[in-house]
């Protein structure tokens, strides 16, 4: 028995077996070491749906490509280490509370694959001990259940049913919400809109100097609109003058520079391959044209040709062939040999640490704290699908940078906006890298 279903808003804990899907529990095994341990437990994570998940991968190294580290155990011990060293704790704990979410971030995004018209997103709601939440519009299709059932049985999953919204339904309402309202204001207004899942509840917030109605009146009439596309979701606008918000490309990156400098412009992001066997660079839409791809700095300096460009719906994406070539592999630090190949392309779940490299602030990591986040910059077209953190650690030059657990793809560095109008604290926004085929045509290289 999986577990009772309360229907309805309610939280419905299924304690899956791992006995479903054949997949054996691991406990604290006699003769094993900790992170030997560990990798057997991540592998158990996602047996159930190693089947299912769809190859992916990340990528922004040209030139040979890099093999794996012995074992594949240092990309995951690079990343925990970020982790413990910004929070202040020990390997043994970093490693406890964040290693087990990418795994089940694969399942998340093959549950979102194969059941586009049900899934709602996922969300890390404990660490220690690990938990994570699910959320379906209408009822959990079976199979889905099924699926989760292959998540390792110490990581409890809390199904919630009877959502007004799928994952797509929240993209599209978010985007026609905040389309309604930038139609509402000053051309090159900074307006951010998102979708609190726990509420149903769309906010905008925009800087105050833009508008030309009462905030009242815009509210009203947004949510106009959103009554007759989504009832039962409401809406939410703040004005405010300290809100901003900015991309994060410089003027002036392997490394993105201005031709025969060395002024670094942005970082290269992933490479990628078309259906017809081209590869190339990808990086931020915002960064300019004729860009030259550097590994290293003083390396030589490559040409890139431009191939297309999305700024919209899916994101903040561009890519480029170059006189290199471009494997399946990534840099995630500033040291010379830090290579990793790409193995699959995730996207994330809310409060799911993550990390993120840019040739500027170098290999950090941080907490993903929304999901759906469409951004106007002033200056630019209106982006979304955007994901946001809980904190800013890209500064200018780190557009298009990758963001990534151990060997999976997750992201794009985009820009930045105000997301505490009180304090002032500013988040990163990222584009998925999941939705590069959907804005370019291309998908990301891996091996």
């Amino acid at each position: 028995m999986v577990g009772d279903f309360q229907f309805g808003n309610q939280e419905v804990i299924h304690l899956l077996p791992c006995e479903i899907n054949h997949v054996t529990r691991v406990t604290f095994l006699p003769g094993v070491t900790m992170f030997q341990e560990h990798r057997i437990r991540r592998s158990t994570i996602v047996l159930a749906a190693m089947a299912l998940i769809t190859s992916g991968a990340i990528a922004t190294t040209s030139g040979t490509a890099v093999a794996d580290p012995p074992a594949g155990e240092e990309a995951l011990r690079a990343d925990i280490q970020i982790v413990a060293q910004q929070r202040g704790i020990s390997y043994d704990d970093a490693f406890k509370a964040v290693d087990w979410q990418d795994g089940v971030a694969g399942v998340m995004t093959k549950l979102a694959e194969k059941f586009p018209d049900f899934y709602s997103g996922a969300e890390v709601t404990s660490e220690t001990p690990a938990a994570v939440k699910v959320r379906f519009k209408g009822s959990a299709p079976a199979e889905a259940i099924s699926i989760l059932a292959g998540i390792d049985a110490a990581i409890k999953v809390d199904i919630v049913e009877d959502q007004p919204l799928n994952e797509t339904d929240i993209h599209d309402v978010v985007r026609k919400a905040h389309e309604s309202l930038t139609s509402l204001l000053d051309a090159d207004t900074a307006v951010s809109s998102s979708y609190d899942r726990n509420g149903n509840v769309v906010k905008s917030v925009a800087n105050s100097a833009g508008f030309r109605l009462r905030e009242s009146d815009l509210e009203s009439r947004v949510s106009a609109g959103i009554a007759t596309s989504a009832p039962g979701v409401q809406y939410d606008l703040t004005l405010s003058e300290s809100f901003n918000a900015s991309p994060t490309a410089r003027n002036g990156g392997g490394r993105l520079e201005h031709p025969s400098s060395e002024g670094l412009a942005c970082t290269g992001g992933f490479n990628v391959i078309s259906s017809a066997g081209t590869t190339g660079v990808a990086t931020a839409g915002h960064c300019a044209n004729g860009l030259t791809h550097e590994n290293r700095p003083g390396q030589a300096e490559f040409t890139m040709t431009y191939r297309a460009q999305h700024m919209g719906t899916y994101g903040d994406y561009q890519w480029h062939t170059t006189t290199d070539t471009e494997p399946d592999d990534f840099y995630f630090s500033k040291v010379e040999t830090s290579a990793r190949d790409v193995r699959g392309v995730f996207s994330p779940m809310d409060n799911q640490t993550i990390c993120k490299f840019g040739w500027v602030t170098g290999s950090t990591c941080d907490t993903v704290a929304d999901l759906s986040d469409c951004i106007t910059y002033p200056g630019y077209p209106q982006m979304c699908r955007l994901v946001r953190t809980d904190h800013r650690k890209a500064i200018e030059g780190d557009s298009g940078g990758p963001w990534f657990y151990s060997y999976n793809a997750y992201g794009l560095t985009s820009g930045w906006l105000t997301c505490n109008i009180i304090t002032g604290d500013q988040c990163d926004l990222f584009s998925r890298a999941t939705y590069i085929y959907n804005a370019l045509g291309v998908s990301v290289r891996t091996g």
